[in-house]
């Protein structure tokens, strides 16, 4: 065997298998083993990062039972880490971000691999060799500038752990003894422990990888993620939609995470049509003008927006709703006859919507 090397990242101590030394030695061995770059062998074409080799021969090298290898293969493939194909000419080992973490620029002092390295893993050669540490050194230096330029990021980072359905996800949940509720718990705990730290990733397979070793070391075997509390109306415009609704229908309306932001995009349009109207809108009298918009949208009495009465569907429809208030129109679209429009307000409707409905709410 030759004398080379590979890099191994300091990030590494945070793997999730780091105290597991037997697939821990599974990995490193794996990195130096397989392919530093194409090569074809029996017809085939074994990549780089890539090699072929066979569960028998694993469990030589390693002095392991076949069991063994297997059950390590597996955990390295739900954790993301490779994949693995079997068929007829062996097994195929493929590391799955082998060229973001080994950077295949060499020195010019480097010695090629003159030896083919698709072969099984006993015969496999490693990365080229570098006798001049200066030109370590650049390469270290080059690493350095790739880290302080990391790549654009996704926009949904954390797209890979937010299903149960993964075989990452079903990992996680069989290691910690967890249901699907306790695991999206654990999701949402960990989402929001990233956003106080400021921490990104730059794909949602690196946040999976941070997500599986955050689990490992933040909880033990069978403790549950707490279940967070249910969001609470927190201004006074959010307290009058929660009386409001209560009022109506008897019963409590159960606070969503974005309910507040949208409670705060039905003030704003409702600030919006009041100084259209040529007014100035006061803070104090929203949450009024908020208890008298809902009283003229249900007075308007479209059963499917009755039975679907909530902020969100009334921000998103904001204009829809104002419009047939103050144009007088039923859920039928039919103008009713009598003074005024529809909810028996003045058309400057919104600019004095408190006063004119004051003796309703």
């Amino acid at each position: 065997m030759e004398n080379g090397w590979i890099k191994l990242h300091r990030q590494l101590l945070e793997w999730e298998w780091i105290d597991d030394p037997m697939v821990l030695a599974f990995w490193i061995r794996l990195l130096l083993t397989v392919n530093t770059q194409d090569e074809k062998w029996r017809g085939m074409i074994i990549k780089r990062g890539q090699t072929l080799t066979s569960i028998r021969s694993l469990s030589d090298n390693f002095n392991i039972a076949p069991n063994t290898v297997r059950r390590i293969l597996r955990d390295l493939e739900a954790s993301g880490e490779i994949k693995v194909e079997s068929d007829k000419h062996g097994t195929l080992i493929t590391v799955v971000n082998f060229n973001k973490y080994q950077s295949k620029r060499v020195s010019t002092n480097d010695t090629p691999n003159d030896t083919p390295s698709c072969q099984p893993m006993t015969h496999q050669m490693t990365h080229g060799v570098s006798t001049n540490d200066t030109n370590i050194r650049k390469e270290e230096l080059i690493e350095e500038e790739i880290v302080d330029n990391p790549p654009t990021r996704t926009r949904d980072e954390f797209s890979e752990i937010e299903s149960t359905d993964t075989s990452s996800a079903k990992l996680v949940m069989m290691r910690q003894g967890w249901n699907a509720t306790d695991y999206l718990n654990a999701v949402r705990e960990f989402k929001a422990t990233c956003a106080a730290d400021g921490k990104h990733h730059d794909t949602p397979a690196d946040a999976a990888n941070h997500f599986r070793n955050w689990t490992a070391k933040r909880y033990t075997y069978g403790q549950r993620p707490l279940t967070p509390e249910a969001p609470k109306p927190e201004t006074d415009c959010d307290r009058a939609f929660s009386d409001w609704y209560r009022q109506k229908y008897g019963i409590e309306y159960v606070w969503q995470e974005d309910t507040t932001k949208a409670v705060q995009r039905i003030a704003a349009a409702i600030a919006d049509k009041i100084s259209e109207q040529g007014n100035i809108s006061d803070p104090a009298q929203m949450p009024a003008n908020i208890r008298a918009f809902l009283e003229a949208a249900h007075r308007l009495g479209d059963q499917w927006l009755n039975e679907h009465f909530n902020p969100q569907i009334l921000a998103k429809q904001f204009n829809e709703i104002y419009n047939r208030i103050i144009n007088g129109t039923t859920a039928t679209t039919q103008p009713r006859k009598g003074r005024g429009n529809a909810t028996g307000v003045s058309d400057d409707y919104l600019a004095r919507i408190a006063n004119d409905l004051a003796g309703d709410l």
